[in-house]
């Protein structure tokens, strides 16, 4: 009785002091957690987790690169992220296409054939986006990059999306669709863009336009827009469970370190400054990308351990950048903690990666994706095989997951996702509180009580004594007489 009253004083004091703590936070009106890309391994049943699944491009392996439909079969297919590539117009329009060649996606040499230009920083002629107007770009019409392989059936059909059509896209799909839909798989939640600061040193080169602060200009002038897209979703997370797991609503990529740094410093700037009313707003996640020419590279690593790692969450490497010498590609980004999204899952079989040493090439993209969630241990990836990567997410692991990975513990040194307290949490700890409160009185009164009973039925027992006479050798006692006695 006496263990059992003790725990339950401990347990006591230790609901008080979550009490204390949740009402500082209750005090602050909000606090904020670090988004980690890495999704809690706790969401799927599988060996490997839940991965992030990013639609490169959009669900390029069946329709059109950059078009609002294939960002539109990618959401029904169940991407985390749809993937635009964001580079500018003539008129400052942020526009979602692969290449500033406008002539790689579009028809855009027939309609305007007199329209080439030289670029200084590509050192060759091209239809470049920057020296068309959004009006222009959107008389034009999309075709197949990769016609030997892929269905020509759509071409010249799709427009070249704005970026403002993208939001409004995510949007819809976030607030009027999904809340009616039935994923019996797992929940998937908001979906977010994943967005590239594509060419970012070319564009300012050839143009002197500043990609970071046309996305801000945008922002500006979208700010509703913004608003119902991206902001309110980074703070509408309460209490994290598994089933409500939500991702950032707004990734943002690139190979330029300082373009990434600049945009979060701008984004602290616009959102975080000493002006602004309410919580900080956390700054969506920012992701590096690196070709294969250089992830290996020390160079590379001191410069996001030296230079940008203060801000970065992820590295986005080619995926030729985990083959055979995957394991000092993983261990290094786990000492950084930082997620690995690779780049790029496609069907066709003259783009999978090598396999491990040994083994035999991969038969399919589903056995390339599961040896990269599986056995390299990645966190997520770009696939233009959407359906089939969001399978891949699924399905058990047949190897066990490498050990040296990032946890799915948040990081203490960036911002993150809001978490605001419930009202309703406090309420229950008060009950609670009280309940633990009362559960001691009682053991303590149950304890008084056995006390005194066990002393009254001592009191009870005792017998009165009967002096004997020793001096009387002859006395002699039975049986019953020593019973009494």
């Amino acid at each position: 009785m006496t263990s059992l009253f003790c725990f339950v004083v401990c347990a006591h004091l230790v609901w008080v002091n979550q009490a204390a703590a949740f009402q500082d936070v209750e005090n602050k009106n909000s606090t904020c957690i670090a988004p980690p890309i890495i999704l809690p391994s706790t969401i799927s049943p599988t060996t490997h987790g839940r991965k992030v699944v990013i639609a490169h491009r959009g669900a390029s392996a069946h329709l059109p690169e950059h078009s609002l439909p294939g960002y539109r079969l990618a959401l029904e297919m169940n991407a985390d992220y749809i993937e635009p590539d964001l580079v500018a117009t003539k008129d400052g329009v942020l526009i979602a296409i692969h290449s500033m060649d406008l002539n790689v996606t579009t028809d855009v040499a027939t309609k305007f054939p007199d329209r080439l230009s030289f670029s200084k920083f590509m050192n060759r002629t091209g239809y470049w986006s920057y020296e068309f107007t959004a009006s222009e770009i959107d008389s034009l019409r999309l075709r197949q990059r990769l016609p030997e392989a892929r269905s020509k059936a759509f071409d010249g059909i799709f427009q070249v999306p704005t970026f403002t059509s993208i939001l409004e896209l995510i949007s819809e799909w976030n607030t009027e669709i999904e809340p009616v839909r039935i994923n019996a798989t797992y929940s998937r939640a908001k979906r977010g863009v994943y967005a590239e600061l594509k060419d970012y040193p070319w564009l300012l080169e050839d143009t002197g336009v500043d990609l970071v602060q046309l996305m801000f200009h945008h922002i500006d002038e979208n700010e509703e827009l913004w608003q119902r897209a991206i902001v309110q979703h980074l703070c509408d997370v309460k209490l994290l469970k598994d089933h409500e797991y939500r991702l950032p609503p707004l990734v943002v990529q690139s190979f330029e370190g300082d373009a990434l740094n600049s945009f979060m410093e701008r984004w602290d700037e616009k959102f975080n400054n000493e002006n602004a009313t309410g919580p900080a707003l956390p700054k969506p996640p920012a992701v590096l990308l690196v070709g294969k020419e250089n992830c290996l590279e020390e160079s590379f690593w001191f410069d996001v351990d030296e230079k940008w790692r203060k801000f970065l969450s992820g590295v986005g490497p080619d995926k030729a950048c985990l083959g055979r010498q995957w394991r000092a590609f993983m261990e290094r980004a786990a000492m950084s903690e930082l997620a690995v999204h690779p780049w790029t899952a496609r069907p066709e079989l003259n783009f999978f990666s090598d396999p491990p040493p040994g083994a035999p090439q991969f038969e399919s993209v589903l056995e390339e994706i599961q040896h990269m969630f599986c056995t390299v241990g990645v966190h997520g990836i770009f696939s233009e095989s959407v359906d089939t990567a969001v399978l891949a997410s699924t399905l058990p692991c047949p190897d066990p997951i490498l050990p040296t990975v990032p946890s799915d513990k948040p990081r203490d040194d960036y911002d993150g996702i809001c978490d605001q307290t419930d009202s309703k949490l406090q309420v229950y700890i008060a009950i609670s509180s009280f309940l633990v409160g009362l559960l001691v009185a009682v053991a303590c009164m149950c304890r008084f009580t056995e006390v005194s009973l066990k002393r009254n039925r001592q009191r009870s027992a005792q017998v009165p004594t009967v002096d004997v006479d020793t001096t009387h050798d002859d006395l002699q006692l039975d049986d019953n007489d020593m019973e009494m006695l």
